[in-house]
């Protein structure tokens, strides 16, 4: 998402909009690329390799030109937000993600990913990573 001069997103502080520049983040490297009219965020993965998280331009959009998008998200059965329970959060230094059993922790330091073996232990990693109480 671009605002002003500012880029946000999978990052946890804005970069300011500079090609060519290693933009250092509580969760990884980061530095906008340019291909053709076309910017690409990209970051260094943990094997030192850059890959590209998404690609977007500058052109200015009204709020309505994203609703169907919106809808479909929220509404299509090839969605992600529909076909699985997720919940994700930013700390200080980084993300915590819950995708159905699968407990995912990125920060600067690496990735793990959890395999949860029950509701009991899901249930419990609802309730000391995003403070949500179940029944």
């Amino acid at each position: 998402m671009a605002c002003g001069r500012w880029l946000w997103g999978i990052v946890l502080e804005p970069l300011k909009l500079q090609t060519r520049v290693d933009h250092s983040d509580p969760v990884g490297t980061f530095r906008i690329g340019q291909s053709g009219d076309r910017l690409q965020l990209e970051r260094v993965e943990f094997d030192g390799d850059w890959k590209r998280q998404y690609s977007f331009t500058l052109q200015a959009h009204r709020l309505h030109e994203f609703a169907a998008m919106c809808h479909h998200h929220q509404t299509s059965p090839e969605s992600h937000f529909t076909t699985k329970q997720i919940c994700t959060r930013a700390t200080g230094d980084s993300r915590i993600t819950l995708s159905d059993m699968k407990l995912i922790i990125t920060g600067n330091r690496g990735r793990t990913e959890t395999r949860l073996a029950s509701e009991k232990e899901r249930n419990h990693a609802l309730r000391e990573h995003f403070g949500i109480m179940t029944a």
